[in-house]
């Protein structure tokens, strides 16, 4: 039981020096590309959807923001005063933090694929995560998994509907990813392999 104990021990000091000598990473946030892959809902009514996973690091952990509410206005719905709407009532491109923009192939060349349908925005905005701590987050596409203090994965789900379907009509398709901190320092972009999505 001793040696138990005296083992255990020894792993906590070796994990608290480890810790120690971690070298933090920038202040600016930095992402990897990590996977894409088509996935069935575990659930009958809801459509299937693309998984994106990125690593990411950020030195002072000023990743997230809060709900529609945000208590900063800069982050808010709209530019400008929202106390004021009448005034400027301009979408805030600061009210997303996660930036993503789709590519398909046409005659062998990945373009950018638009659409006139807002749906297809897909932009999104992850919640404020811990500065201090590990943890996991699940908020509408985004599946948060931080390790340690300054580094972890977010996951990103794209719901596979008609619309979507529609758009990029089975050609093959790839992603640029970037994130945003409350700092206001963009990530760099990375870019996922291609894929065609099956419906």
């Amino acid at each position: 039981m001793k040696k138990i104990f005296l083992i255990l021990f020894v792993f906590f000091l070796f994990s608290l020096s480890c810790q120690k000598n971690e070298i933090r990473p920038a202040s600016t946030p930095f992402l990897e590309f990590r996977s894409i892959t088509q996935e069935e809902s575990a659930h009958e009514l809801y459509a299937n959807y693309l998984s994106i996973k990125t690593y990411f690091t950020d030195g002072d952990m000023d990743l997230g923001l809060n709900g529609i509410l945000e208590e900063d206005k800069q982050f808010g719905l709209i530019s400008g005063d929202p106390d004021t709407p009448e005034i400027d009532t301009i979408p805030n491109p600061l009210f997303y933090n996660y930036f993503i923009t789709g590519y398909k192939r046409e005659n062998g060349i990945y373009k950018e694929f638009l659409s006139e349908n807002a749906r297809l925005n897909l932009n999104g905005r992850f919640p404020r995560l811990s500065e201090d701590r590990s943890e996991v987050l699940q908020q509408g596409p985004f599946v948060i998994s931080k390790h340690g203090r300054w580094k972890g994965e977010i996951e990103y789900k794209i719901r596979i509907g008609p619309g979507f379907i529609n758009e990029v009509d089975k050609d093959s398709i790839k992603f640029k990813v970037s994130i945003l901190d409350r700092a206001k320092n963009k990530s760099n972009d990375v870019v996922t392999k291609a894929i065609v999505v099956l419906d």
